[in-house]
């Protein structure tokens, strides 16, 4: 009910591609779905976005973009986990 599919077929990787869109996600669940990725868990592709970040996460990155006030607080929260390399 708070959520759709729709398959599309990509050309470059010759397969059908279904892409889900969930709307009323609470962030707890966001926050579960995390915690079982780093568990070992099965990856999916998967980003989740609303007003304020777009955020995508595989197997060994958690990637964010937001504004740059909300990056900075997570920088300096989590300072010694970030990866510098492109600052």
């Amino acid at each position: 009910t708070n959520w759709k599919t729709e398959k599309k077929w990509n050309d470059d990787l010759e397969t059908h591609v279904i892409y889900t869109q969930i709307t009323r996600l609470k962030s707890s669940d966001v926050y579960k779905y995390l915690l079982k990725l780093m568990r070992g868990g099965r990856h999916l592709y998967i980003s989740f976005y609303n007003e304020e970040y777009f955020l995508y996460v595989n197997s060994d990155v958690l990637d964010i973009i937001s504004d740059e006030s909300r990056i900075t607080l997570l920088k300096n929260q989590f300072n010694e986990m970030y990866d510098r390399y492109y600052e």
